[in-house]
């Protein structure tokens, strides 16, 4: 089952960004500021959202997506945060959890007629993406073979 998320569900999600192994480097927030994180997108419904996805009535992935308009990109919208508590390798969007939350947030911002995403990752993690899109995109994309 997939919803949209609310205040009530932040106990839910908490446990899921607690047990992910934070990147070499980086400083893990505490459980206080990451629900103060939380806390900010369910305090304005209209700019971010956040879907989940349920299996047996428990959480098991979310993604928080946040609309935004510029001079220079016009509206669109970026991927804030997805998290997942099914251990995997590699991180692959077919999943079943992760293509129905993303499928979602599609849906989302085109029925808000918002039409242009963007998401980011760190540069280490960029390139593999870069090298697995190119190996998978017909069209060749960056000219990669």
């Amino acid at each position: 089952m997939i919803r949209l998320l609310n205040k009530n569900d932040i106990p839910q999600c908490l446990p899921i960004i607690l047990a992910q192994k934070k990147i070499s480097g980086t400083t893990p927030l505490s459980a206080d500021l990451h629900e103060k994180y939380l806390d900010k997108f369910f305090n304005d419904p209209e700019k971010y959202k956040v879907i989940g996805y349920f299996e047996n009535e428990v959480l098991i992935s979310w993604i928080a997506i946040g609309f935004y308009e510029t001079q220079v990109h016009g509206k669109f919208w970026l991927v804030l945060n997805l998290f997942s508590d099914k251990k995997r390798q590699l991180f692959n969007f077919t999943s079943p959890e992760i293509s129905a939350i993303f499928a979602e947030a599609f849906n989302i911002a085109e029925s808000m007629g918002v039409y242009q995403y963007f998401y980011c990752v760190s540069e280490k993690i960029s390139k593999v993406y870069e090298r697995q899109w190119a190996k998978k995109n017909p069209m060749n994309y960056l000219g990669v073979s």
